[in-house]
């Protein structure tokens, strides 16, 4: 088991998963569907693959779409990829601080890493 700490998504964020069978990816995000601090886990194919927030340069994409080209070219990518995800309406924003209800989530957050390296 490796553990990374990147602030890396779309392209360079896939070269990372290069040679995994299975990725636990725990990140921030804004749905604005759940209460800010509200954990969720779900599979990477699940979330909808929307270009929303990335650049529409060829050197930045969504992670779906860079797992995608990279099986294209014949990478080994992980058949599995779990997110954790804190919801969030600051993911833009750039902190050294956590907001307190992101905080009050962190060992819900966790104790789901935990459960799914259970079950791996």
């Amino acid at each position: 088991m490796d553990i990374e700490c990147l602030s890396l998504g779309g392209l360079s964020l896939m070269e990372h998963l290069v040679g995994y069978e299975k990725v636990i990816i725990i990140d921030a995000m804004h749905t604005g569907q759940y209460p800010h601090g509200s954990i969720r886990v779900f599979r990477l194919d699940e979330l909808p693959n929307l270009m929303e927030g990335h650049t529409t340069s060829a050197h930045d994409t969504s992670l779906q779409t860079a797992i995608d080209v990279g099986r294209l070219m014949g990478v080994e990518m992980p058949d599995e990829i779990t997110v954790v995800a804190i919801e969030s309406p600051n993911v833009y924003d750039f902190s050294e601080d956590l907001s307190q209800a992101a905080t009050a989530a962190l060992p819900q957050a966790v104790n789901a890493v935990f459960e799914l390296l259970n079950i791996m």
